[in-house]
C-alpha cells in the first residue's frame, strides 16, 4: 500500500525560501550560499565519520577541516557516506572556509512565521548512513540518551521499545526517533513524512506480536525501514535503526 497523505494524517506544508548572497561557480553559474555551506557542513560530518582522528581534525579550525578532508578523501571506503557525497566544490569550500555562518546566511532565513526547509537529500543520507552525530544533527534522539533510570525498565516503556526494536530489526539502544514534541525535530517528521511519499514508501507487515503500543505502520523506504506510530494524546513518532 502507498503511503499518502490521508494515510498518515498529516498536512505537509510546502514553501519557497529566497537567498540573498551567492557564490559564483567556475562554471559560470551562482549558488546560493547558505545551500553551500550547509553541504559543506555536511560533507565535513561524513569526513569526520570517516576515522575517530580525522572527527577531531574536523574541529581544529579551517586548516585542520582541509588536512581531514585530505585523508578522509584517501581512505575513505567506497561504500562510506563521505565516498558517496564526494569532496566539497570549489564553491563550498568558499561558504564554510571563509565566509562561515553568518555570512554565508546572510539575509536567507525565511520571514518571520514561514517553516525552515529541511534538505530531505542530507536527511536521506543520514538517515542510511546511522550515524550518530550525523541523525543528531537532525533532531533524532536515541532511546538511550534519554536517561530512563537503569531499574525503570525505560520507566515502563521497556516492551514498546522492545517491540520496536523487533519490528525494525535492531537492539533497543540502536532505536532514533524524531517526534512531534520538539519543534525542530518536528520539522524534521514533516519532511520523513513528504520524503516517503516521494520515494514511493510501501507498508510492509510487522512481525509478531503488535501488541497494544500504539497505532503502528511498517514501512520499506527503498531498502530502510520506518515506524510510524500514533501514540495517545495525538503523540507521533518516526522511528529508524540508527
Amino acid at each position: 500500500m502507498k503511503l499518502t497523505r490521508q494515510r498518515l494524517r498529516q498536512l505537509i506544508i510546502e514553501t519557497l525560501q529566497e537567498t540573498k548572497r551567492y557564490i559564483g561557480s567556475p562554471g559560470g553559474g551562482v549558488v546560493p550560499a547558505d545551500r553551500a555551506y550547509q553541504r559543506a557542513e555536511e560533507k565535513d560530518m561524513y569526513a569526520g565519520d570517516v576515522h575517530p582522528k580525522i572527527g577531531t581534525l574536523m574541529g581544529t579550525g579551517v586548516e585542520g577541516k582541509k588536512q581531514g578532508r585530505h585523508l578522509a578523501a584517501a581512505i575513505a571506503p567506497p561504500d562510506s557516506q563521505y565516498a558517496q557525497f564526494g569532496e566539497l566544490t570549489p564553491e563550498e569550500e568558499t561558504a564554510i572556509d571563509h565566509m562561515g555562518f553568518e555570512r554565508a546566511t546572510e539575509e536567507s532565513f525565511p520571514e518571520t512565521g514561514v517553516e525552515q526547509l529541511v534538505d530531505k537529500g542530507a536527511l536521506w543520507g543520514a538517515m542510511k548512513s546511522k550515524s550518530d552525530g550525523i541523525l543528531s544533527h537532525f533532531n533524532f534522539r536515541y532511546v538511550d540518551d534519554i536517561g530512563f533510570p537503569p531499574e525503570s525498565d525505560y520507566e515502563g516503556g521497556g516492551d514498546m521499545f522492545r517491540f520496536q526494536a523487533r519490528a525494525l530489526g535492531c537492539e533497543v539502544k540502536d532505536l532514533a526517533f524524531v517526534d512531534t514534541e520538539d519543534p525542530e525535530a518536528n520539522k524534521t517528521l514533516m519532511a520523513i513524512y513528504d520524503m516517503m511519499r516521494e520515494r514511493g514508501a510501501t507498508e510492509i507487515p510487522i512481525p509478531g506480536d503488535i501488541g497494544n503500543y500504539g497505532q503502528n505502520s511498517l514501512y520499506d523506504v527503498d531498502g530502510l525501514k520506518v515506524l510510524l506510530t500514533g501514540h495517545w494524546g495525538g503523540y507521533y513518532t518516526a522511528t529508524i535503526c540508527g
